[in-house]
């Protein structure tokens, strides 16, 4: 028999073998086998196999042929494949060199590589200060480096003033820190997917929200 169906729930596929310029290099290769053959070949499209019997039994066949030692698969990615790859690669090995650093406070807020989430309501002076909090350099805790005066000193606890000890453990704002629910670690407090809101608040009722 000449006459030959192929069947495949993958409208975009099928919407680029017809197509007249050809974007994809696989899809140029099967036009090329197509127009080489010498049989009646047509594409069929069916949509989607879950629960429809006929259709499951479709994707047992093909995965069959896959198996099927008379199979001849063919090693070949399209771009898009490549580029998807590679950027999964690059990130994979971000995030390894990411969890083994050590010297940077960001690393305790910023467990993984990829991008912080967008906050709708974030105005641009509450992003700012976030964005000082999360680097740990704020005008309260390091403008001594540009006035070349001692850093700042908690009285009670006799240690230079930290973020993290602004926002954790310094026992002056214990109340502050109950009235705003503040965390006892600085990823929940301010990390990606931390109540900002919050510490805005928190900053504000403790009086270093503009020395930041």
């Amino acid at each position: 028999d000449t006459k030959i169906d192929i069947c495949s729930d993958s409208l975009s596929a099928l919407a680029n073998l017809q197509s007249i310029i050809l974007s994809e290099p696989l899809a140029i290769l099967i036009s090329n086998l197509l127009s080489k053959s010498s049989k009646d070949i047509q594409f069929v499209w069916i949509p989607g196999h879950c629960n429809i019997k006929g259709n499951e039994k479709a994707d047992e066949a093909a995965r069959n042929a896959i198996m099927s030692p008379n199979s001849e698969l063919i090693p070949f990615s399209s771009l898009v494949d490549i580029k998807r790859n590679i950027n999964k690669y690059c990130v994979e090995w971000w995030n390894t060199k990411w969890h083994n650093t050590t010297e940077t406070k960001l690393r305790e807020i910023k467990h993984f590589v990829e991008l912080w989430p967008k906050y709708t309501d974030l105005n641009r002076k509450n992003e700012v200060i976030l964005n000082r909090l999360r680097i740990g350099h704020t005008k309260f805790t390091h403008g001594h480096l540009m006035a070349k005066t001692d850093p700042p000193l908690c009285p009670t606890c006799n240690i230079n003033y930290s973020i993290k000890h602004i926002i954790v453990h310094c026992p002056n704002f214990n109340a502050a820190r109950r009235d705003f629910n503040i965390p006892d670690n600085l990823y929940d407090a301010i990390g990606p997917f931390s109540n900002w809101r919050n510490t805005i608040l928190y900053l504000k009722e403790i009086e270093l929200y503009n020395s930041i």
